[in-house]
C-alpha cells in the first residue's frame, strides 16, 4: 500500500497513527520545500526503528561523542579496529563502529538505546511541527529494509505520538 499527499491535507501525526494501527513495515519520507530539507522514517510492523532529518544526520557514534558518553579515543580506538578487521569471501562486512564501542566496554549497550530512541524522538517531533510539505509511504517486505531493520531499538509509535501531542500543548 502506497500512502502520499500533502501535510496539509493529512498531518504527520495522522500518518504515523495509520502506520502504526495498520502495523506497516515500510519507508515515510517527508519533504518540504520550504525547508528544503527531508525526513526518513523507517516503520517495522507499526514501530519507528529509524528516523533521521537530513539536515542534522548524525551518526549515532557521533551523538554518543556530543553526549560525552564516550571519549574521542574510545571512537578512534573502534574505527583502527574497525580498520583493521579482515573480510570474508562471503562478503561479510566489518563490525559496525557502535558495535566495537560496546566491545570495548567504552558504553553500554542501554546507553546506545537511551541515545537511538532521543535521535528518533527528536526527528519524529520535528516532523510533527512540520505544516507544509508532502510525505510519502512506500510498504516493503521485511527483508527490503535490510539493516535497518536490524535495528538496536524499536519506539512504539503511540508512545511517540503521545509525547508529541504533550509537547504541543507545552508550545
Amino acid at each position: 500500500m502506497a500512502i502520499e499527499g500533502p501535510l496539509r491535507e493529512l498531518g504527520i501525526h495522522d500518518v504515523f497513527q495509520l502506520l502504526d494501527l495498520s502495523r506497516k513495515t515500510g519507508v515515510l519520507r517527508v519533504a518540504s520545500e520550504l525547508r528544503d530539507d527531508e525526513g526518513i522514517v523507517v516503520f517495522d510492523a507499526g514501530k519507528v526503528v529509524f528516523a533521521e532529518v537530513r539536515s542534522k544526520a548524525l551518526p549515532v557514534e557521533l551523538a554518543l561523542l556530543q553526549a560525552g558518553k564516550v571519549s574521542q579515543g574510545d571512537l578512534e580506538a573502534a574505527r583502527a579496529k574497525r580498520a583493521h578487521h579482515p573480510t570474508t569471501n562471503n562478503g561479510d562486512k566489518a563490525p559496525d563502529i557502535v558495535d566495537l564501542l560496546i566491545q570495548n566496554g567504552a558504553v553500554r549497550p542501554k546507553e546506545v538505546e537511551r541515545q537511538l530512541r532521543l535521535q528518533i524522538e527528536s526527528v519524529v517531533f520535528e516532523l510533527m511541527s512540520w505544516r507544509e510539505g508532502f510525505f510519502s509511504f512506500e510498504e516493503r517486505a521485511p527483508e527490503d529494509i535490510g539493516s535497518m531493520r536490524e535495528a538496536r531499538i524499536r519506539v512504539s509509535t503511540e508512545s511517540l505520538l503521545m509525547e508529541g501531542a504533550r509537547r504541543i500543548d507545552e508550545w
